[in-house]
């Protein structure tokens, strides 16, 4: 079954998920009111024939952090998984490597949307999002106030 959803950030952008755990990172960043962008490509990373992408770059605290989350096929074959899918994830390693990207991969292989959810979490924490932003569903509202969100 193919998967698409759309979510519409706080500035009016739509970003496509095409995976359910694509949607719970798009969810999670939208909710916290972090900056990001979808589908995110470098002119200078380039496949056999098209530019490589990122699924996300993330805006924190004046970084920009690249993430990836990878479903089953970038750990086994299945009708998703294109010859070249391992070989282009090692472009994307080495790439952000020898640039001194910020870059994670979020293994969404057991289909568990929960896990996503906790390691999306993880990495904004670490990354200096404050942890009651994620914490209990608050949001920020605007300056110190914060609401709980469902």
């Amino acid at each position: 079954m193919y998967y698409k959803r759309v979510i519409i950030d706080e500035k009016g952008k739509r970003h496509i998920a095409n995976s359910a755990g694509e949607f719970v990172v798009m969810d999670v960043l939208t909710k916290c009111e972090v900056s990001f962008d979808s589908e995110v490509s470098f002119p200078d990373l380039k496949g056999d024939k098209d530019l490589l992408r990122y699924d996300f770059c993330v805006h924190l605290k004046g970084k920009d952090i690249l993430i990836e989350v990878d479903g089953r096929q970038h750990k086994k074959k299945t009708r998703f998984t294109s010859p070249n899918l391992l070989k282009y994830d090692k472009m994307k390693d080495d790439y952000c490597a020898n640039k001194g990207i910020i870059f994670y991969r979020i293994n969404y292989s057991s289909g568990n949307t929960r896990v996503v959810r906790q390691e999306i979490k993880n990495i904004l924490i670490k990354e200096g999002l404050e942890w009651r932003i994620l914490n209990s569903g608050l949001q920020k509202v605007e300056g110190d106030i914060w609401r709980r969100v469902s």
